[in-house]
């Protein structure tokens, strides 16, 4: 009888471990995959950022070289009149 309580016991000190060894497990998974998902919201977060400051830098030079070019057709309009007096 002592026999098959020491058995018992050790089932389920047995079981309990493996219990635990999976509750570790999952829990290691999730945290896991919580940090790869930070990681990843980083990442695109940071590609988003770029491709705004990108678009900005773009419509910043549009706007320069349009203002170059009205600039250069009024010097070449200008030059070409001349004086009625």
């Amino acid at each position: 009888m002592l026999i098959l309580r020491e058995q018992a016991r050790k089932l389920r000190e047995e079981q309990e471990t493996k219990r635990e060894r999976e509750r570790e497990k999952v829990q290691s998974n999730y945290l896991h995959h919580i940090l790869s998902s930070r990681r990843r919201l980083k990442a695109l977060t940071l590609l988003q950022e770029r491709i705004r400051a990108g678009k900005e830098l773009m419509e910043t030079k549009r706007i320069a070289e349009e203002n170059e070019r009205k600039r250069y057709e009024k010097e070449s309009f200008e030059s070409h009149i001349s004086p009625l007096n």
